[in-house]
């Protein structure tokens, strides 16, 4: 029976010592996602764009009819705002094919704003990339290509920080202009996802 006792103890405290160590690592995890979450909300309202060479839109979902998603069309409102006050002379416009669509968002987006008056020569696509990294990829050869030297990225403002750090990447003079959209829940929920988001982006992009 003594012996019995001694076994289960043992169990005991290496279960006791597994539990530790699992919260442990749980609570350094919502330490850094509470961190990030804070990154993320204070670059959401930070509005500081600056005469530039291009807009940069980066792409959103479609609807199955064509349509630009409401975040999509805050985001394209805010570009074409920027362009007729005179803070660049070019928009780019980024996103290819979705997984529902057959035409790709950039074109879209294209048409939206064509449709709001900015001349077909100031409207530049391209149509690779499928996420944030990507936009930033194909938006840094087309600019090596005009001799582009800065950008302002307009995005939604939970997107803005994510957005800026992979911009970074290829753009020395990168300036946010996140859209405005109505907070609900989801905005929220998009928020509360994005720190892990970072992480992932961070792990696959930054320090390879």
């Amino acid at each position: 029976m003594t012996e019995k006792l001694k076994e289960i103890y043992k169990n005991n405290k290496k279960i006791k010592k597994l539990t530790i160590s699992l919260m442990l690592v749980a609570l350094c995890l919502f330490v850094l996602w509470s961190v990030l979450l804070g990154f993320v909300v204070s670059n959401s309202s930070y509005f500081a764009p600056k005469n530039a060479d291009a807009i940069v839109v980066l792409g959103h979902a479609i609807d199955d009819k064509g349509n630009p998603s409401p975040w999509l069309t805050a985001r394209l409102k805010t570009a074409v705002e920027l362009y007729a006050k005179g803070y660049a002379p070019y928009i780019i416009l980024t996103g290819g094919v979705g997984p529902n669509s057959s035409v790709a968002v950039s074109y879209v987006m294209a048409n939206h704003v064509l449709e709001a008056g900015v001349p077909p020569t100031s409207v530049l696509t391209e149509i690779s990339s499928n996420n944030t990294y990507q936009n930033f990829n194909m938006v840094h050869s087309i600019a090596e290509s005009l001799d582009m030297q800065s950008i302002i990225v307009v995005t939604n403002g939970f997107h803005m920080y994510r957005s800026l750090l992979l911009g970074g990447l290829y753009f020395d003079n990168i300036y946010p202009a996140p859209s405005p959209i109505p907070f609900g829940v989801e905005v929220m929920l998009a928020y509360m996802r994005e720190p892990l988001s970072v992480i992932a982006n961070f792990l696959l992009y930054i320090i390879t």
